[in-house]
């Protein structure tokens, strides 16, 4: 029985102890927002946007918080032919960090898969190539833009990793 009274007066200090530091903690006075509030509300921040893909110029923009995807890009240099804007709302706000990637159109060939641009595809899109893992998109890519494109498919043969029997296990996915 004493002991029952006895935790249960530890328990009361204790709940008395928290009480009475939580009421004494002073609060953080934070006293300069006024220029924060006034940059936000005015909107006079910017936005760092990153354009991939199908565009002239891809790379890191600055814009406004109320810039439509339609301006960056623009900005981008536009849209190069091939690219396929249709899965873009162009109306869309940019926010920031954001990474816009325009995708190149891609053609069924007559077999029915879908053929690729070796010229053109991002290495992203090359690895999604049956053989063709991340390693080998980026020597492709590496290849392409040390040779400055490729004149025919045949042309693959000369990135390291692709022989006669990958390339010919490639050639219904990827085009010119």
């Amino acid at each position: 029985m004493i002991r029952a009274i006895a935790i249960g007066v530890l328990m009361v200090g204790i709940g008395i102890g928290v009480r009475l530091y939580h009421h004494w903690v002073m609060p953080v006075q934070i006293n300069n927002l006024e220029p924060i509030v006034a940059s936000v509300a005015s909107g006079n921040y910017q936005l760092m946007v990153q354009v991939s893909g199908a565009v002239r110029n891809p790379g890191v923009y600055t814009v406004s918080p109320t810039t439509r995807l339609v301006a960056v890009v623009k900005q981008a240099g536009g849209v190069l032919p091939g690219g396929d804007v249709s899965g873009l709302n162009f109306a869309s706000r940019m926010t920031d960090g954001q990474h816009i990637i325009v995708p190149y159109q891609q053609v069924v060939s007559s077999s029915g898969t879908v053929s690729i641009s070796i010229n053109t595809a991002s290495a992203l899109e090359l690895a999604a190539i049956p053989g063709i893992g991340p390693a080998m998109a980026e020597r492709i890519v590496l290849d392409r833009n040390r040779h400055g494109g490729y004149s025919s498919v045949e042309s693959l043969i000369r990135v390291p990793g692709i022989g006669e029997k990958k390339l010919n296990s490639m050639k219904q996915y990827i085009r010119i």
